[in-house]
Order: structure tokens, then C-alpha cells, then sequence
């Protein structure tokens, strides 16, 4: 179908999910004509000059703000696993069903295990750049500058995770995209208001977006209102401010409520360092050192406290936390992972 038309999967779904894109777009357009225009030039600087000055000049840097996270999101990859050489363990007629060698099976297998002391408590773990939960010199799976640490999650045989449709091995935490039709590393989910994908590179632009949209909503919805409660009647009010900023003051309390419930939920994975797949799909499968596969059921691997997690999204640097510029830690690769949580799950029954 997608030929008769002259235009593949991909440019077909991208066109259409830019419809979504133009669509906010034309919705903050029209928002800052009714704002600037309608409310603030033409109701507040009739009354208090300098109130409409310090209406605009924060109302200007929470739309910048805004933007430019929007922009970024949009326009910032995930993030995609680095491409392997697969033929070595994969011929071309067994790629869809495909079996790896003993040695790399071997290869693919845990990282061990953080060694005990003295009163059997773990080391304390400290996050750096180049601290991925365990030591560096573990076993390699390939040679070459995209090579990575072994994986933590596996299939179902214990065999390293694999996408028949990208022919690449999945890091951990990688899935595949269907819209976009490639893996995509720490995938949280597709966002056609963004048309992307929101991963392990540009979820930090995704979650400022959220953050920076409902401060634009509260504050032209707050404004908008005490305006209205100027007035003893409230249809006298909505009447003085007239029809767009009537209609601005409406929608942008909409936003604000929905957006407030998705930074509820957004702060609560980063906290507990999931994304939203994770927090759906629920159990993983997990090598053990005897080479048996388990279920973390309950065990949330890569959660090493609400700090360390934090950092891993926005960065050591905390005056960067809210500016929309890349500060996460890590390559999407490889992640920290606890290794008590680690232990406790190798020790149940």
C-alpha cells in the first residue's frame, strides 16, 4: 500500500506523525498572540504598566524554556544500539532463529558477583562516568571501538538478547520500536506529540518538556485568574478579557492538570530508575553464576537509591539539572546495577 502511494513505511509514519508536532506548534502560536496581545497589551498594561512588564519578561523565559526542551526532544536521537558484526556467531540463513556459540554463550553470562567484608556487608557503591556496577576488566563480547560489557539480561536459554529485525545484539534495558522500526537503547516509550522515541539520550529533554509546559500552563492559567477575580462578577471578568484569552484560560488549565499527573509519574521512574516499559512489562530474565536463567520478579536491578538514580538522568552537575543541554551519565550501553538487590535474588530459593 505504502508503494502505491509512492512513499515507504518510515515516510509515511513520519509524515503523519508530524501532524502532531504541527499541531503544538500552531497551539503555543496562537497561545502567545491571545497571552501577549489580547491579555497583556490589551488588559494588563492598561492597568499597571509595570505589572504587564514582569508578566512578560517571565512569561518570555518559561516559553523559552519550553522551546527549546520541545525542539531538543524532537530533534535529539535516543539513542541507538552501537552496530555489531554478527557474523561470527550468526549465519545469513539462521537470523531469525539464531544460536550462539558455546564460547559466547559463555561470555554473555553475569557480571560476578561484588565480594563480601569483614560483617558481610557490600561495598558502598559510588556512580562515576565509567562505573557501570562491576568491574571493567569483565569479558568483553566483541573487539573493536563498539565493543561493551557483558549483558545482565538475557533470553530465555541464557543466550545474549538479539533483534532478528535491526540483525544487532540488544543491550540491556534496548528494545524495539515498532513506529520507528529500530532499537532503541533504555527505551521508554513513543511520543507522537514529539514524533520520536524517548531513550536513554533524550529523555532528559522529555521530562524538562513536561516540566516546563505546566509551569507555562499554571502560570497563564494563575495570571488569567486573578485577573478574572478582579472583578466581583466572574462574567464581567471573562467578558473584559475577551474571547481569546477566555479560550487560552480554559485550555491552559486543561494542559496543566494532564501535564501534572504525567511529571507524577515521569518523577516517580527516575526516582525508582525504570522507564515506562520497564514498569509495565515488570519481570526480567537474568543470568545466574551457575548459568541458570531467572525471573527478577521483584527485584529492581538498576535501582541504586533515589540520588545515584537521579544523577544517572540529569547529571553530577546540579546547575544543569534543569537546563535543556546534555548532562546523563553513561553510554545507554552499560548501567550501574545493584549489586545487593543482585545478590538477594542469586540466594532465593
Amino acid at each position: 500500500m505504502y508503494r502505491l502511494i509512492g512513499c515507504t513505511r518510515r515516510r509515511c509514519i513520519k509524515a503523519v506523525g508530524s501532524i502532531p508536532v504541527g499541531l503544538v506548534i500552531a497551539l503555543v502560536g496562537w497561545s502567545y498572540w491571545a497571552y501577549v496581545f489580547h491579555f497583556c497589551t490589551g488588559v494588563i498594561f492598561a492597568a499597571s504598566a509595570v505589572q504587564a512588564v514582569a508578566y512578560l519578561m517571565m512569561y518570555h523565559f518559561l516559553l523559552i524554556m519550553f522551546a527549546w526542551s520541545y525542539f531538543l526532544v524532537v530533534n535529539t536521537s535516543p539513542g541507538h544500539p552501537i552496530q555489531m558484526d554478527t557474523t561470527e556467531f550468526v549465519g545469513a540463513e539462521s537470523i531469525v532463529d539464531i544460536q550462539l556459540s558455546e564460547n559466547f554463550r559463555r561470555d554473555s553470562g553475569p557480571p560476578p558477583l561484588a565480594p563480601l567484608y569483614g560483617n558481610e556487608a557490600l561495598e558502598p557503591l559510588t556512580l562515576h562516568d565509567n562505573d557501570r556496577g562491576y568491574e571493567d576488566v569483565a569479558i568483553r563480547c566483541n573487539e573493536g571501538p563498539g565493543d561493551s560489557l557483558r549483558p545482565l539480561e538475557v533470553k530465555r536459554d541464557g543466550g545474549r538478547r538479539f533483534c532478528s529485525k535491526c540483525n544487532n545484539w540488544k543491550p540491556d534495558r534496548t528494545h524495539h520500536c515498532s513506529v520507528c522500526a529500530v532499537c532503541v537503547l533504555k527505551l521508554d516509550h513513543h511520543c507522537p506529540w514529539v514524533n520520536n522515541c524517548v531513550g536513554f539520550a533524550n529523555y532528559k529533554y522529555f521530562y524538562l518538556f513536561l516540566v516546563y509546559c505546566f509551569l507555562y500552563c499554571i502560570f497563564v492559567f494563575m495570571t488569567l485568574a486573578a485577573s478574572i477575580s478582579n472583578y466581583e462578577d466572574f462574567f464581567m471578568g471573562i467578558g473584559v478579557m475577551g474571547f481569546q484569552a477566555t479560550f487560552i484560560f480554559v485550555i491552559s488549565g486543561v494542559f496543566a492538570l494532564c501535564l501534572l499527573v504525567f511529571i507524577f509519574v515521569h518523577t516517580q521512574l527516575v526516582l525508582s530508575n525504570k522507564s515506562t516499559i520497564e514498569s509495565m512489562e515488570g519481570a526480567r530474565r537474568i543470568l545466574l553464576p551457575d548459568n541458570t536463567v531467572r525471573m527478577a520478579h521483584t527485584a529492581n536491578l538498576y535501582d541504586m537509591g533515589m540520588r545515584q538514580n537521579l544523577l544517572q538522568v540529569f547529571g553530577h552537575r546540579w546547575e544543569l539539572w534543569f537546563v535543556p543541554v546534555p548532562s546523563s551519565i553513561g553510554d545507554g550501553h552499560n548501567f550501574p546495577f545493584n549489586r545487593d538487590a543482585y545478590r538477594k535474588m542469586v540466594n532465593e530459593n
